[in-house]
């Protein structure tokens, strides 16, 4: 049995390198015009979609369940507010607003919606399943998140590039928390792809370019305050749903 928990963990780390290796080349080292690059960018995306399918069949990795829809994943639309943060914070702020360029809004909607669906795939779909096998629901969410989060670190380019990086990875750390929760407790790829593409392409792409963004202390106050009551509604979801899966237990053994 040990034997093959082993080859499942290392099943998932060489699926977790050839996204990495298909996704991080620097074309932009080599290239210079941005089309190319995107196009690029697009296209290695796409053909990481039949190679994670074949590679999961070979390796019997956990793969997309049915969706099914419960009157209790109700409670997980509070979470797509977190998507819009950035965008609460620039309007409490006053920021000034930029004009936007509507071929790179369309451009860049595809881009996040193809992170999303790759990354929740392998960090969602197979990771937390497979960890739920040896873990409980509250360790799989914990590691599962880590590893997304600590995943980020393949974008330190510099050493001026480290704090915002660092940053980045915590933000990762809790949309994973957020999104783990969601697919550990629904089962439902729908709904974790919806909530990982409006963050990255609201908060992480829209708001910045809507926004002449100021990164003072008000601006992490913000921040900071919205992340921890999203975090408490989070342990709240998390409890009654562990409480309804509890009572769901003891009627079936009566």
């Amino acid at each position: 049995m040990e034997k093959k928990k082993e080859i499942k963990i290392y099943s998932i780390i060489l699926l977790v390198l050839i996204y990495l290796i298909l996704t991080s080349i620097p074309f932009s080292l080599f290239i210079q015009n941005e089309n190319t690059i995107y196009f690029l960018d697009i296209s290695l995306r796409v053909i990481f979609i039949p190679i994670y399918f074949i590679y999961i069949r070979r390796e019997k990795l956990e793969s997309i369940k049915k969706p099914s829809f419960n009157k209790r994943d109700l409670l997980f639309i509070p979470f797509i507010l977190v998507t819009i943060s950035n965008i609460f914070v620039a309007l409490i702020s006053q920021f000034e607003i930029n004009e936007l360029n509507n071929i790179s809004i369309i451009k860049n909607m595809i881009f996040y919606a193809l992170v999303a669906f790759n990354e929740e795939l392998i960090f969602r779909v197979t990771i937390s399943s497979e960890l739920i096998k040896y873990n409980s629901k509250i360790k799989t969410i914990i590691y599962s998140s880590l590893i997304f989060g600590l995943i980020h670190l393949v974008n330190i380019s510099s050493l001026s590039s480290i704090p915002y990086v660092l940053l980045q990875v915590l933000y990762s750390f809790g949309l994973g928390l957020i999104l783990s929760l969601v697919y550990t407790y629904s089962n439902n790829f729908i709904y974790i792809v919806i909530i990982h593409f409006l963050f990255d392409f609201i908060n992480g792409y829209l708001s910045v370019e809507l926004f002449k963004f100021e990164y003072n202390m008000w601006f992490f106050i913000l921040n900071i305050s919205i992340s921890l009551l999203f975090v408490l509604y989070g342990l709240l979801v998390y409890k009654k749903l562990e409480r309804g899966d509890k009572n769901v237990s003891k009627n079936m053994d009566i």
